[in-house]
């Protein structure tokens, strides 16, 4: 809404993943190819198939440009920082741990 409001048009930039692709493996997505064909293999890649497709919708209904950014994976040549994990996934697991190790025994599974 905000950027539909403004008298300019500004180029609106969404922040995508690779992941839009679904369960397709094979060759290249391209950004006028938005299907969902191959299905997805889980609610994280239905839900950035189903934003583009939010956001393109957008863009016709105000004539307004959208620029859509597909990354793979976001790296900086940075030093991690000494208390996040050395990979962005191993955040799940440490999550995952923190949640089992509070739950105490009562609540893990056989």
């Amino acid at each position: 809404e905000l950027a539909a409001a403004g008298r300019r048009k500004p180029v609106v930039h969404h922040v995508s993943t690779a992941f839009v692709a679904g369960a397709r493996r094979d060759g290249v997505a391209y950004e006028d190819e938005l299907d969902d064909a191959s299905g997805f293999e889980n609610a994280y890649e239905r839900s950035k198939y189903e934003a583009e497709k939010l956001v393109h919708a957008w863009s016709r209904e105000h004539g307004r440009p959208v620029v859509v950014l597909r990354p793979s994976i976001l790296v900086t040549d940075l030093p991690p920082h000494p208390d996040l994990p050395s990979h962005p996934l191993q955040v799940i697991e440490r999550i995952l741990s923190d949640v089992r190790r509070t739950a105490g025994p009562e609540h893990e599974g056989p």
